[in-house]
């Protein structure tokens, strides 16, 4: 009985965390991302699921440096007495432009969290969320949200970059080689 508790406990939390920061209806479509110095991230999330069924996509475009690579979660919203409104079927990760499947998500937690990782995106490419899933039974409507992070990836040096590194070394060099012949 105090797993469900806890279960309950944790839903709740990741539910006021994700709607809480959020001012704005939910609903699919294009995402842009935040950087808060660590990671690129994007909440994005649909909060007027009134269908059996559904189907929602989210597309976003992999520019530098935000196509390292990442994570993709989503959780349904939570009610006292019934339940949490939507199950998941699925959660993957498309990229559009090569038409690849890049990341299919794990359904955990009775179907209502689901998460999935990826590995470094195409600089340039479109990338498709997509979400299925439907309401559970007793719910007229539901919400779900999620939240997806993307590792930067670090600027390839230029080669002026390499050259400096060269003449530095050729530097260290002679100056070891004379301090070597003065007997330092």
């Amino acid at each position: 009985m105090k797993n469900i508790y806890r279960i309950i406990g944790i839903a709740g939390a990741i539910w006021i965390g994700f709607f809480g920061a959020s001012a704005h209806a939910l609903t699919p479509g294009p995402i842009t991302f935040n950087d808060n110095g660590f990671f690129f991230y994007s909440n994005f999330g649909n909060d007027a699921v009134t269908s059996a069924t559904f189907e929602d996509h989210y597309t976003f475009t992999a520019h530098p440096p935000a196509f390292g690579g990442g994570l993709i979660s989503i959780v349904s919203d939570f009610e006292l007495f019934s339940g949490f409104s939507v199950f998941f079927d699925s959660i993957e990760l498309w990229d559009v432009t090569d038409s690849v499947l890049v990341a299919d998500g794990t359904i955990t937690a009775g179907e209502f969290l689901s998460f999935t990782t990826f590995s470094n995106l195409e600089n340039g490419n479109d990338y498709d969320i997509i979400v299925t899933g439907g309401l559970n039974t007793g719910h007229l409507s539901g919400a779900y949200v999620g939240n997806i992070s993307i590792a930067p990836v670090p600027p390839v040096p230029e080669p002026e970059m390499y050259a400096m590194l060269l003449i530095g070394l050729a530097l260290v060099t002679v100056a070891a080689r004379r301090k070597q012949q003065l007997g330092y």
